[in-house]
């Protein structure tokens, strides 16, 4: 009879820690890690055992590299990839809110899913108003699909805090555009536009770049059919002055005013939002939206809510799955030219 009898963790953990972990001694691989170059040490047949990308990448012809031929990560941060490390020698790692969105991304790129796993749980589990937006948008880029749902489920149930937030302001435009899709956030449409406005004006300033460029990706998304009449009026002045929004956009948006339930039925975005708040014109479009339009909350049932929750999370997830194959394959294409570049290093050194 056998029987798998497990040791003490800790010790083999901080010996690991101690003894293999970025120590030179025993190293057959060297990494310089960052723009400042950080020499990192480490061992190939653990690289090789754990993470599929790093095996991939050293059974290529001539990728025995050595102590005094370093493979160049410049993209990385020292801190990150020796978080990475640490869960690979020992399959743990310390985590903080600050560094989890960055080992996200180090673990989606060199396969390392138990990774992927353990920090997609920290972030799940230290998901507030704060944060949300953060983690979120960590989970978009790296097509987390759980952690996706969980935390779109929390924003559109705290919305207004989570745009408030200063980390809604940090976010990406795909994140952005991601959120606006919802139909289920708790807050008006004339807010959703005063806080993209904010959103752009930071990334513009931020990036140098025009307001009506940064926010072309996202401004598409507000649903601005659902604003009153005399709140477009002030809107568009407003845009006359600091321009983000299209003047196409507006003046589609006055059309479905004059036009009413003509044009609304054939619109699929002018749906209401859960936070929105009713106005006299959306008697005309109550009907085609899946929500009605008398303030959201109060007037659909529990088992319409229900079921547009179950649609909004088939939606989430083929969201995220796009693509999915396509970031699978640019792993190994990435690791590989980073390879290169420590070719072209060595050679520049000798």
């Amino acid at each position: 009879m056998e029987k798998l009898m497990k040791g003490d963790p800790m010790p083999f953990y901080s010996q690991m820690r101690k003894r293999c972990i970025n120590s030179k001694e025993f190293s057959d691989i060297q990494f310089l890690i960052g723009p400042r170059r950080e020499p990192v040490f480490a061992h190939r047949a653990v690289l090789a055992a754990r993470s599929e990308v790093f095996r991939t990448v050293l059974r290529q012809k001539g990728a025995s590299v050595d102590k005094n031929q370093p493979l160049i990560l410049e993209d990385e941060k020292t801190e990150v990839f020796l978080t990475m490390l640490d869960f690979m020698y020992t399959n743990c790692c310390t985590l903080t809110y600050e560094l989890a969105p960055h080992v996200l991304a180090a673990a989606n790129e060199y396969g390392l899913d138990g990774l992927r796993r353990i920090t997609s749980k920290f972030m799940a589990d230290n998901i507030t108003t704060e944060t949300a937006c953060a983690i979120i948008d960590s989970a978009v880029l790296n097509q987390q699909k759980e952690l996706v749902k969980r935390v779109l489920t929390f924003i559109e149930e705290h919305t207004e805090d989570c745009f408030a937030s200063q980390s809604f302001l940090e976010i990406s435009d795909a994140t952005v555009s991601f959120l606006l899709r919802s139909d289920l956030l708790r807050i008006d449409e004339l807010e959703i536009l005063n806080y993209i406005k904010k959103w752009t004006e930071t990334v513009s300033y931020s990036e140098n770049r025009p307001m009506e460029e940064v926010a072309a990706p996202v401004i598409g998304s507000v649903r601005l059919a659902l604003i009153g009449s005399d709140e477009l009026s002030q809107i568009e002045g407003d845009n006359d002055v600091v321009p983000f929004i299209p003047v196409e956009m507006l003046a589609n948006s006055w059309k479905l005013h004059a036009l009413k339930h003509q044009k609304y039925k054939e619109n699929s975005e002018l749906r209401l939002r859960r936070g929105t708040i009713p106005r006299d014109h959306h008697q005309f479009i109550a009907k085609s939206a899946n929500l009605t339009g008398k303030g959201a909350d109060e007037d659909h049932s529990e088992e319409s809510s229900t079921e547009n929750q179950t649609l909004s999370d088939e939606k989430k997830v083929d969201f995220v799955l796009d693509h999915e194959n396509d970031e699978q394959k640019e792993k190994t294409k990435k690791l590989k030219k980073k390879k290169k570049k420590s070719k072209d290093y060595s050679k520049d050194s000798s």
